[in-house]
């Protein structure tokens, strides 16, 4: 089914967008403390506003930038929790498709002892994985400087990838530029698997995002979110994002 366009206010202006991040936007429901893993009853926290290029495209607007998103959800509450935060934080969400008959993604978290984590994700047959990437709108990336991707998005589907090389094509065509976030997800993708996948963009890419630990944090907490801003301030500084 035709997705259709979901984060559009009536009657806003087209804005240049300086970052376009293109990828999956979900809601994630964690365990509130450590050593309280999923294959056990117990409380959960949640939902909160999640995904990671969900969360570098809040940290890009934080930041002063002019940015978008483009991803898919789906016509539910988690789709208008999203919705609502991505104008809270000043994010231009034209970019967001609803996809009929599919439920906006979820990840479900839980934390150890020595802070690793522990996923469950609902995203590879939800909206997120059906993204269609002949609904990516040129009129969006007009005047785009840089595409923020993820490897988390690559490792969904084709179909995730089919969107992917397109909106680097439409940033191209505008003279604009790839940032490349690995974010393997073992849970996705084996290793050997997105070397292959990753290998193109990685090398369409002027920058790439290094990994130190969380790439933020549910919710987009103003506190949890640092570690990325500051990726995203150092990008600006040195290569005019």
């Amino acid at each position: 089914m035709a997705a259709m366009p979901a984060g559009a206010p009536a009657g806003a202006p087209a804005v240049a967008l300086a970052v376009i991040a293109l990828g999956e936007a979900l809601v994630e429901v964690m365990r509130p403390g450590a050593a309280q893993p999923l294959d056990r009853p117990g409380t959960f926290v949640g939902p909160l506003a999640s995904g990671a290029p969900a969360i570098f495209a809040v940290a890009a607007a934080r930041l002063g930038l002019a940015s978008g998103f483009a991803g898919a959800v789906g016509d539910d509450a988690f789709a208008r929790l999203l919705q609502a935060r991505f104008e809270q934080e000043g994010v231009d969400a034209r970019g967001l498709q609803t996809i009929p008959g599919q439920s906006t993604a979820v990840a479900f978290v839980a934390y150890d002892e020595r802070g690793g984590r522990e996923f469950v994700f609902h995203l590879r047959r939800a909206a997120a994985g059906a993204m269609q990437a002949e609904a990516l709108d040129p009129a969006f990336f007009a005047g785009v400087r840089w595409l923020h991707l993820s490897g988390s998005t690559l490792a969904l589907n084709e179909g995730s990838r089919g969107a992917a090389r397109r909106a680097l094509a439409l940033t191209q065509a505008q003279g604009g530029k790839l940032s490349f976030d690995p974010n393997l997800r073992p849970e996705l993708l084996p290793l050997d698997e997105a070397r292959a996948l990753f290998a193109p963009f990685l090398a369409a890419a002027t920058l790439v995002v290094p990994r130190r630990g969380r790439p933020g944090a549910a919710g987009w907490g103003d506190d949890e979110t640092g570690g990325l801003a500051a990726g995203m301030g150092r990008s600006r500084d040195k290569r005019g994002l």
